[in-house]
């Protein structure tokens, strides 16, 4: 059987302008990406298609445009891609309903920082994606922008917002054993997103990362056949390549792009990366380290069922993971019990012989979601990082920076328990007294030696 060659295409995903609040026009952004010489942008501004009318080639960038649908309330984001128009109200409808009307589409979902973030000197924050149905296709595993921002510090913030050299920021294990899980359940397609946003700050002297440098950093290499020069078509095969997992995420900040091949064929795993001293490639079923080879290429006969992806690290950093393919056994039949012991590679759309980066097909084996809610906090909730609650601090007496405060034991009540305290004892009257520095009640002081006293009178009646 013949099948299409694939052709390695670079690209950027998560992509705002000014049409929402990336504060870049959109012409700005496509010079950007050109003279970073990559293949394709996905733009993905807030609630609006406005962006559509510059889809198509731009010389050789493709511009593709699809959403972010983020509700008014701060609430949870999702990428929706190939939507043909977007209705003014879909943010504000329930998550289910919006989720739904990307699938009726035709469209399909990702969700990017799953984890949540909670920045209230910015003013923003988004909450933990938590509803893992069966409308997700993908997981943005590491979102360069909400982690630049996350790990601002005095001591580097002058440094960075004056655009000194941008990090590298690795997945956190939580959510890679997340999309672990997933994956054990249904294919997931795990991507590295941008979120690029731009913001100045004294006349321009203080600023986030320029798009070209953004552009460095998170890259998707994704197969597609080759370009044909029609926008339509090239953008659907494009979109699908998406849909189905076939591309390999690339941290370009750590050895640059390179030509990353992960197939499959008759259970036959192979990885493929550039000859370069210092990578390690790294094989993992179901999560866990199977396999490893200090070589730029790796391949091997699969003789377990599971779920392979790979991971690529040059000179310790993590430069290359990979979309996972799926091997499974074929359920036995009694005409033919030994035949189907074999493993067989299965695939989106790849082909019968296997696939370049794509994640198997979805498994019949039954699940532990109920009614399509995944089990996150079973499995992730423990390490990975979200905001936490704030937390309502009281006043505090000035008799706390005495120097004997620490001999004091204190029951220290409640803003309302002592108003209510000061009530009744006639000394706080609503509407008159103030209730900024209201005083402590309940302070004694304990006894000092009380219990060597005591023992002391023991060890007497004893001897007595």
């Amino acid at each position: 059987m013949t099948t299409t060659p694939l052709v390695p295409r670079w690209g950027a995903i998560h992509i705002h302008t000014d049409y929402s609040d990336g504060g870049v026009t959109l012409a700005d952004t496509i010079a950007a990406a050109q003279r970073s010489g990559l293949d394709f942008i996905a733009v993905t501004d807030h609630n609006t298609l406005s962006a559509r009318h510059a889809e198509g080639y731009h010389d050789k960038l493709l511009v593709q445009v699809d959403v972010e649908i983020t509700p008014s309330s701060f609430g949870d984001h999702l990428l929706a891609f190939g939507l043909s128009e977007y209705p003014e109200d879909l943010q504000e409808r329930p998550r289910s309903e919006f989720l739904r009307e990307v699938t009726t589409a035709g469209g399909f979902a990702w969700v990017p920082h799953p984890g949540g973030f909670y920045y209230p000197w910015l003013g923003i924050w988004n909450s933990r994606w938590r509803d893992w149905n069966q409308h997700i296709g993908g997981l943005d595993l590491s979102t360069y922008l909400v982690e630049w921002v996350g790990r601002l510090r005095p001591w580097n913030l002058l440094r960075q917002l004056r655009g000194g050299p941008l990090p590298i920021f690795e997945p956190s294990a939580a959510v890679l054993r997340l999309w672990d899980h997933l994956n054990a359940q249904r294919p997931t397609a795990g991507f590295i997103g941008i979120d690029a946003h731009y913001r100045t700050r004294f006349g321009g002297r203080l600023h986030s990362p320029h798009y070209e440098q953004l552009f460095g950093t998170h890259n998707v290499l994704v197969w597609t056949p080759p370009p044909t020069g029609d926008a339509q078509r090239d953008l659907t095969e494009l979109r699908n390549a998406l849909r189905h997992g076939r591309f390999v995420n690339q941290f370009a900040n750590v050895a640059g792009r390179g030509d990353v091949r992960y197939e499959s064929r008759d259970s036959h795993l192979s990885v493929t990366a550039p000859d370069r001293d210092g990578t390690h490639i790294s094989i993992l079923r179901d999560g866990e380290v199977v396999a490893s080879a200090d070589a730029p290429t790796w391949g091997a006969q699969v003789d377990r069922p599971g779920v392979y992806r790979a991971e690529i690290r040059y000179r310790g950093q993590l430069w290359c993971l990979t979309n996972p393919i799926r091997i499974e056994t074929t359920d036995p039949s009694p005409q033919d019990e030994a035949s189907s012991s074999a493993p067989e590679a299965k695939s989106w759309g790849g082909g019968e012989d296997g696939s370049v980066g794509v994640a198997g097909a979805a498994s019949d084996r039954s699940t532990r979601a109920a009614h399509g809610l995944w089990p996150w906090d079973a499995n992730c909730n423990d390490s990975f990082d979200r905001p936490r609650a704030r937390k309502h601090v009281m006043s505090v007496d000035k008799s706390l920076k005495l120097r004997d405060a620490l001999s004091r034991h204190r029951n220290v009540l409640t803003r309302v328990e002592r108003i209510r305290e000061l009530e009744r004892q006639g000394v706080f009257k609503d509407g008159e007294s103030s209730p900024l520095g209201l005083p402590k009640v309940r302070v004694y002081k304990p006894k000092k030696g009380g219990k060597k006293k005591k023992k002391k009178d023991e060890e007497a009646e004893e001897k007595a």
